[in-house]
């Protein structure tokens, strides 16, 4: 996974060895992932004239943990790219 480290005061503060932060963050990641329950998989799923064949998002596995990522990315202290 390539990512792109961001220089932020306010990350580079924190212990990322501290069990207890990395619990939150796991914590936070789980709550922010539970959102997106509903976003549909993918549009090849779903035939024109369905309801969820023109959703605004679609997230497979991949894009949902991308997705949640980003939602984080201040708390996690990097930018994740667009790629596998």
């Amino acid at each position: 996974m390539k990512i792109k480290k961001m220089l932020t005061s306010k990350n580079s503060k924190l212990d990322w060895k501290d069990p207890e932060l990395k619990k939150k963050l796991r914590e936070k990641f789980v709550e922010t992932a539970k959102k997106y329950i509903g976003v549909p998989y993918a549009k090849w799923y779903h035939k024109p004239g369905e309801p969820l064949f023109d959703a605004p998002l679609f997230l497979d596995c991949c894009g949902l943990t991308r997705q949640v990522c980003k939602d984080m990315q201040e708390e996690l202290g990097f930018e994740i790219d667009v790629w596998n």
